[in-house]
């Protein structure tokens, strides 16, 4: 006789561990800080600002160009810094962006803000991918990723609701406000990161074990290449070493056939999003210009 085997019930909410929960609220805070201001970038710039249409939709353009050098800074920097530092970092010169766009007056100053926010902000998603893949597990890796890119959007979602029912033309004051509330909220994640208690590496892990050492004695001809290889690994950590095993392209090699399908998937869900929002702005743009002539 046979028994039926009880499969499990996945939950709405995954079970994470509490490192990941709060790097996930500290990026849904970043990003409902960005939703305040990234959808009224060009308008700040255009009509607060007084810059002409061309010259605002190049501003809004240069957080994009800033994030081309951005991400693989980045990506660089946790991997010399660890993660936790790189992301600490990117915050910091992404609140720094948001203080110089609120007291931007000249064309030149908006441009140099809006590249520093592009900087800060591409510089702290490679690191914080890489914080959170390592706090979470290998386990829950898709788990976690998938959750950060809801929270994400959210907040961006959240911000973007809360900026349309506060800021005005009329009151410029009122984007001053908001872009020093993006920055508060970059700059509140990083106290938090700070003391963030990070897991301690398990060197028993599947796949991470290093290799038996060998009985002591003279080295015969088919120990030589293994000597050498070992007298290599003692000069560069490999891949068994902790801080080897924090770093982003290492972590992403790690990630099984599961956990790729599963970023493909929330990639091929947010880029239509972004490209919506891209067509949106195109869209009231072409209105304008036809509508009002200018």
């Amino acid at each position: 006789m046979t028994e039926a085997i009880a499969v499990p019930r996945t939950s709405l909410i995954p079970a994470l561990p509490r490192p990941a929960w709060v790097v996930l609220g500290g990026d849904f805070i970043s990003a409902v800080g960005s939703g305040l201001t990234l959808p009224c970038l060009f308008i700040y710039a255009h009509q607060v600002r007084h810059l002409p249409d061309g010259l605002a939709g190049l501003v809004v353009a240069m957080i994009a160009l800033a994030s081309l050098a951005g991400n693989p800074l980045g990506g660089a920097m946790a991997d010399r810094w660890t993660p936790r530092r790189a992301l600490m970092a990117g915050l910091v010169v992404a609140a720094a962006g948001s203080v110089a766009l609120a007291l931007a007056r000249s064309p030149a100053a908006l441009f140099g803000a809006a590249a520093l926010t592009g900087l800060g902000v591409a510089i702290s998603w490679p690191a914080q991918d890489a914080l959170l893949a390592s706090v979470a597990g290998q386990a829950a890796r898709s788990a976690v990723f998938s959750v950060r890119h809801a929270t994400m959007n959210a907040g961006l979602g959240l911000g973007a609701l809360c900026a349309a029912a506060v800021v005005s033309v009329a009151h410029p004051g009122s984007f001053t406000a908001v872009y020093l509330a993006d920055a508060a909220s970059f700059m509140a994640f990083v106290p938090v990161l700070a003391r963030l208690r990070l897991p301690a590496p398990s060197a028993s892990a599947p796949g991470l074990a290093e290799p038996p050492a060998a009985a002591p004695g003279p080295a015969g001809p088919q120990q030589q290449p293994l000597a050498l290889e070992r007298a290599g690994q003692a000069r560069d950590p490999g891949p068994a070493s902790p801080a080897h095993r924090l770093r982003p392209l290492h972590i992403l090699r790690r990630l099984g056939e599961e956990q790729l399908r599963v970023l493909v998937a929330a990639d091929r869900v947010v880029a239509p999003i972004h490209k919506s929002m891209l067509l949106t702005v195109c869209a009231a743009l072409c209105a304008r210009m036809i509508f009002f002539g200018c």
